[in-house]
């Protein structure tokens, strides 16, 4: 794929990842702002964060299964580069296995810590 398969734009506003929706990519944002929502049992809307250009988003996508955890939107016009999870897959198989170790570790403490500021976010 050339790198502007790649490209994905976005307007300020636009969803670009909807909470409970299956993870098949993820994100690193070139340009622009967006915002991390959740959202608990009784429809409420919580802002976890927000990231800006160099950054990931949607990076659980790739190493499991589960639906998506957090809505994220555009706060401005964002341009981003897509990571498939199968063009991720690809790029692990050639990676050395003690990097490939030591990413597993950053990818569960990632898990982790995101559960905590979640469960966190959602209680009144």
């Amino acid at each position: 794929m050339s790198e502007n398969e790649y490209k994905k734009s976005y307007k300020a506003g636009e969803v670009i990842i909807q909470q409970g929706d299956p993870g098949e990519s993820a994100f690193i944002i070139e340009n622009g702002r967006v915002e991390i929502l959740t959202q608990n049992q009784d429809g409420e809307a919580y802002q976890l964060g927000t990231r800006g250009a160099g950054t990931m988003i949607g990076e659980m996508a790739l190493i499991d299964d589960a639906p998506r955890t957090a809505t994220v939107r555009a706060m401005e016009d964002c341009d981003l580069l897509e990571i498939t999870k199968s063009d991720f897959t690809a790029r692990l198989g050639n990676v050395d296995p003690i990097l490939h170790m030591a990413m597993q570790v950053v990818l569960t403490l990632t898990v982790t810590c995101w559960s905590v500021q979640k469960l966190s976010a959602t209680r009144p």
